[in-house]
């Protein structure tokens, strides 16, 4: 529940049926965490954008700490940056938020009326591995996972809850369990994208929505705060998007065989000719 807010990271600690296997020790602790590619061709740009995204885990950590603590019935792991530091000493990065993301929130949002949504659309979304349409208001593409497909929508009409407008790009998976079974199906995910290398970036956390009462489904969403719109970057958060839904298909449901869009949407509205 609370890893669905999470705007620019993932909710990472390691299942316990996962320590034997992958070597690693159950400590118990919880961490945000979020990953990016650097190529030639996005070193100008993307450590920037990832910093200004970044610093949101520890704005988010200082202040959900306590509560979350409480919530889980745990401890809050602390440190000071020195022995003479005050323990009320809080470093001024913290409030970027506050000073910046959330007054830039609170005007409309940025990407409304933005091109690159039909652009997506009509570049991308008209093959066997993806189908999509898009407008000035928004973006949505599928892509197969068997005989049914992952549904990938850029909204900029989904305020955070605490950052204000911008745009959230989302994914929700064809499949439907109770909630502790999508729960655990959604911390593998988390982790198993923490520590592997899969050229896909690890930006949202996986989370359980509910579809209807008591089914839920695996869901992925990143918020982009309105301060960090620049030209491109809805190309970027949903070609993401579409790269985490195949990487999704690719390591956790390799058995299925993929129909193709045409072949879905077929099943799904019949065509007449």
């Amino acid at each position: 529940m609370l890893s669905a807010f999470a705007p620019s990271y993932c909710w990472v600690f390691i299942p316990e049926v996962l320590t034997g296997k992958y070597d690693v020790p159950s400590d118990g602790k919880l961490g945000f965490q979020s990953t990016v590619y650097l190529r030639e061709d996005t070193q100008n740009w993307l450590p920037e954008f990832f910093a200004s995204m970044g610093i949101l885990q520890a704005i988010d950590a200082e202040k959900q700490a306590e509560s979350t603590a409480a919530f889980l019935k745990s401890e809050i792991n602390t440190s000071l940056p020195g022995v003479d530091a005050s323990p009320y000493f809080l470093d001024e990065m913290l409030e970027i938020a506050n000073d910046i993301y959330i007054p830039l929130g609170r005007e409309d949002c940025r990407w409304i009326g933005c091109q690159e949504f039909e652009q997506v659309s009509s570049k991308y979304g008209m093959q066997d591995s993806c189908f999509g349409m898009g407008d000035t208001q928004g973006l949505t593409l599928e892509t197969p996972i068997g005989s049914s497909s992952a549904l990938i929508q850029l909204n900029t009409d989904i305020p955070h809850k605490e950052l204000g407008n911008g745009l959230l790009a989302t994914i929700l998976l064809p499949f439907w369990e109770e909630e502790s079974a999508i729960v655990d199906k959604c911390s593998y995910f988390n982790f198993i994208q923490s520590i592997t290398w899969n050229d896909v970036p690890q930006l949202g956390s996986w989370h359980a929505r509910e579809r209807n009462k008591g089914e839920y489904h695996p869901a992925n969403g990143t918020f982009y705060p309105n301060a960090l719109y620049v030209n491109g970057r809805a190309t970027n958060a949903a070609l993401w998007q579409l790269g985490s839904a195949r990487w999704i298909k690719s390591e956790f449901y390799a058995d299925l065989e993929d129909l193709t869009m045409a072949e879905i949407l077929e099943k799904r509205v019949p065509i007449n000719n």
